[in-house]
């Protein structure tokens, strides 16, 4: 698809979203209005018409199937030339963890923090509620 296409195909609103290059941009919307098609077409165009590094560019979803979801958008409308190695796409969980991760320190922060499995919640919560059942009686 051509980057003429990537920003014809939507409505007007839309357009100026994905055109606008100057400073952040915040899409609120309703469910089924378009606002993933957007961020997509937002992020080949600012890869692939601007020129804009993909380490540059960050897209923050609520879900990992929303995130695995956009990537898979993204390198499909953009060409084979446009590296997209260091496009950051992910959850807003797995960004503030990098963050608490990485820089953590800066803040005086844990930085050795791990993710805990689901199978390893429900480990810790069954050997939990028994003591807090126990302090409340």
């Amino acid at each position: 698809m051509s980057m003429t296409d990537i920003v014809s195909l939507l409505n007007p609103e839309q357009q100026t979203a994905v055109q606008t290059i100057e400073g952040p941009l915040l899409i609120i919307a309703g469910a089924g209005t378009g606002k993933t098609r957007t961020l997509v077409h937002r992020l080949a165009y600012l890869a692939g018409r601007k020129g804009i590094p993909a380490e540059k560019l960050l897209a923050i979803t609520f879900t990992a199937r929303a995130a695995d979801e956009m990537r898979v958008r993204v390198a499909s409308l953009c060409s084979a030339g446009i590296d997209l190695a260091g496009l950051c796409i992910g959850t807003i969980h797995a960004f503030c963890y990098q963050i608490l991760k990485n820089e953590g320190h800066r803040l005086n922060a844990v930085t050795d923090v791990k993710l805990v499995s689901p199978a390893e919640q429900a480990r810790i919560i069954k050997k939990l509620v028994p003591q807090c059942i126990a302090e409340r009686a």
